[in-house]
């Protein structure tokens, strides 16, 4: 550990941390040290997952819950460990793209709590932000160095960032100055509020999000990309293509309006659409097997910003258990 202060007053020697609108921001030299940051990372004691999406037995999970039991790391450990290592423990978990799932960040990372040992860990350690900060740095180094526009990792850091809970001011990620609130109808003819919001992906965001799906739900079959334009219960309840462009918060309209109703599984049919009950997620039912159990019903979601995919009830970021979810004709 004493190398790593070493190492840490290296980096942080040719680096200063500042404050722009609230979020912590390194400032990089132009000459940062490569060979500080690439000792830290080697420096750095990392928690090996006994089971990552890199393993052959990660491709045998057909549940999103299996996936997380996997994850696990003893509290006992944890609480060993300097702000560091659970920092590199937490950027290490294999669900970590989860966090990009739901509608905002706030809620993402709400579910990363609910997940993650390590994040929850993090959240106790008062110099969580510093420490992320400082590992922000060593990954734009790394990355200026391999001449990378963009990595995960450095995404992520970024993102993070942005969250009050860690640099003490949240700061939005979407041009909401850009933003278009627009009234539509229910089948029944109820008001509904939508959002235009005018604003896309880069190509290199897409196709990062896109790997690192791929990776992590290798069962889950990719039908189009990520974007911000729509999100699952527009796709859901509005218009179920990929040229959609309104995002839908609330879908409490369509469900008591009496456009829709709910419905148990022998009287589901393919095209009405599964609400996971904590209001983060719809799908839409893509065929019905009375033969398979409720969760394993085969379904078409887009994961909130994320791209669409067709998978399993139970083989996404939003999978509680089996009675986290209800069926609406």
């Amino acid at each position: 550990m004493e190398k790593m202060k070493k190492t840490l007053a290296l980096i942080l020697a040719g680096t200063t941390l500042a404050l722009s609108t609230g979020m912590p921001v390194i400032a990089v030299e132009e000459n940062a040290s490569l060979t500080a940051a690439e000792a830290y990372v080697q420096q750095s004691t990392v928690y090996h997952y006994p089971i990552t999406p890199d393993d052959p037995e990660w491709l045998e999970f057909d549940s999103v819950i299996d996936m997380r039991e996997a994850c696990r790391i003893p509290q006992e450990m944890l609480k060993t460990m300097s702000t560091e290592e659970v920092v590199e423990a937490a950027l290490h978990y294999p669900l970590l793209i989860d966090f990009y799932a739901f509608d905002t960040y706030d809620d993402g990372l709400d579910a990363i709590l609910r997940e993650s040992d390590a994040f929850l860990e993090l959240m106790t350690r008062p110099d969580r932000a510093e420490k992320l900060a400082v590992r922000l740095q060593v990954q734009r180094t790394l990355d200026r160095s391999r001449s990378a526009e963009l990595t995960f990792e450095q995404m992520i850091l970024n993102d993070l960032l942005t969250l009050g809970r860690f640099s003490g001011n949240s700061i939005s990620p979407y041009s909401e100055e850009q933003w278009e609130y627009i009234t539509i109808h229910t089948p029944n003819g109820s008001p509904v509020t939508v959002i235009k919001k005018n604003e896309e992906y880069t190509a290199t965001i897409q196709q990062i999000r896109k790997e690192y799906y791929a990776k992590t739900y290798p069962a889950a079959w990719y039908l189009a990309p990520a974007t911000p334009r729509y999100n699952c219960h527009s796709y859901a309840w509005v218009l179920r293509s990929p040229d959609n462009i309104y995002w839908l918060e609330d879908t409490s309209a369509y469900r008591y309006d009496g456009s829709y109703y709910s419905v148990s599984l022998p009287n589901a049919k393919a095209g009405d659409i599964v609400w996971y009950v904590n209001g983060h997620h719809s799908a839409v039912l893509e065929s019905v097997s009375l033969a398979a159990r409720p969760e394993k019903q085969m379904v078409v979601s887009k994961w909130g910003p994320e791209p669409l995919f067709r998978h399993t009830v139970d083989y996404c970021p939003y999978y509680q258990d089996t009675t986290s979810f209800t069926y609406w004709h």
